[in-house]
This record gives structure tokens, sequence and C-alpha cells, in this order.
């Protein structure tokens, strides 16, 4: 369970692939780690596809314990969860884009999802996968999943949404 530096995206991103044990077990491990953990990512199961988990507002990767604890969908996929910025154990820095200087376009960045969306798009190609499945939960994962598979349509190979209550 470790971080991914994205400094293009002035941005350290928590992320798992693969954790180890039980729902419940990976739950407690994530909030044992140390916030200084690793930083070199993991590679993927060869040959299993990649499930990527993209949680909601106000939540991170411990809204898929289930998922990550069930042993169907551990022994047929890839499972990876990233936390997203201002989330979980992802660490921000306060300015949302170095290429931008401008105060009230900084303050709009990091309130947007637009931040969100860049944040993951630079951490699924940092991770270099090449094709995968996305899941996302509620307003943000839901948004995020389907500018994935707006934007990424090769690399995209499913999108399940999860109770999108917003405008999607």
């Amino acid at each position: 369970m470790p971080f991914i530096e994205l400094p293009s995206r002035n941005l350290k991103m928590w992320y798992s692939i693969e954790p180890t044990g039980t729902g419940l077990e990976h739950q407690l491990a994530y909030t044992a780690a140390a916030p200084e953990c690793e930083s070199t990512p993991t590679p993927p199961h060869p040959g299993k596809p990649i499930i990527v988990f993209l949680h909601a507002g106000l939540a991170s990767e411990a809204a898929f314990i289930g998922q990550l604890g069930d042993e169907r969908l551990r022994a047929a996929f890839t499972l990876v969860t990233l936390d997203q910025r201002g989330h979980g154990r992802t660490v921000e820095d306060p300015v949302a884009d170095p290429n931008v200087t401008d105060e009230w376009n900084q303050f709009t960045e990091l309130l947007g999802f637009k931040v969100f969306l860049n944040d993951t798009s630079a951490a699924i190609e940092a991770l270099g996968f090449k094709e995968i499945f996305v899941v996302g939960e509620s307003c943000l994962g839901s948004r995020i999943a389907l500018y994935l598979a707006a934007t990424r349509p090769t690399q995209v190979k499913a999108v399940v949404l999860s109770n999108p209550d917003c405008d999607t």
C-alpha cells in the first residue's frame, strides 16, 4: 500500500494493488500504515484484468472493503484503489497545478472536478496500466469513471457506476 509521486500534479497519491488479507485485514493495515510508505509502484499481477475502484467524495479506498476482500474478485482480477486528492491517505499540496499562477484559477481548480480527473489520469499513466475496468462510486467516482472512458476509449474496457447521484 504505497504512494505514487505525481510531480506534474503536485501530488503524492495513495494507492493499493492487490491488497493482502480480507477486507477487514486490509482496512486495519490501511489505518495503521505510516504516511511515509514506499513510493515505488507495485506492478499488477500479469495476465489478470485490472479493476480500478474510484471512491465517492468524502470517502477513501476504505469504501471498497467488501470488494477488496471478495475472494472471487481477487482470483479473477487485479484490484486497484486510489485515494483522491484530499481524501484518505493522499497528501495534497496547497496548489493544484504548478502552472497556474493566478489565485482565482488555483481556487477554482482545487474545487472543481478537473483536478480529480487529471490526478486520476496521471496516476493511471504512472502505474503503467494498459487496459482497465473502472468502478466509480457516487458523484465523484462516477464522473471520473465516465471521463476516463470518454478520454481513453481504447484503455477503458468497461465502466460500472454505483449510485451516480449527480448529473453525470
